[in-house]
């Protein structure tokens, strides 16, 4: 585990993943490895694995703690970068529901904008605004969704 997280530390990668990978092969249910694993994943920019990664670390059943919810977070966003629009709404609702998370709110807005359901996107971009009101990408998001709705948006 320290030389992957020395590896991870220094930006080599897939060294990373190399050792993680042995790790979890000698022990499956190491929750630490699958999680440093997934990450690693993620910064190659290979999503699939890090998906992977990260849905074995959640099925391993520890006590709940805040680790679950970030791992969720970091599904969803997976998820939305991969463009996979209703697994990511379906994560970051569940995150949504379990704790109050700018990130969160803001990934279900956009997840909801692309599957065209605009009203719901707007009650979403709305509660992210109320917990970051600085936060550009909120804005921007925001101002897609008013161009989107166009003439139709309801007052």
């Amino acid at each position: 585990m320290s030389k992957a997280k020395i590896a991870v530390f220094q930006q080599k990668y897939e060294k990373a993943t190399e050792a993680l990978d042995k790790l979890v092969e000698q022990n499956p249910n190491d929750r630490e490895a699958w999680i440093l694993r997934g990450h690693a994943f993620y910064l190659l920019d290979n999503l699939f694995d890090s998906e992977e990664s990260y849905i074995s670390a959640i099925r391993i059943k520890t006590q709940p703690a805040i680790t679950d919810r970030l791992l969720s977070e970091r599904l969803g966003i997976v998820f939305a970068r991969r463009k996979s629009w209703k697994d990511a709404k379906t994560v970051f609702l569940k995150v949504c529901k379990e704790r109050m998370s700018t990130v969160a709110w803001f990934y279900l807005g956009l997840s909801l904008i692309r599957l065209e359901d605009l009203a719901a996107a707007e009650d979403a971009i709305a509660q992210a605004n109320i917990l970051n009101n600085l936060d550009p990408k909120v804005w921007a998001l925001n101002a897609i969704l008013c161009l989107k709705y166009g003439q139709d948006r309801i007052p």
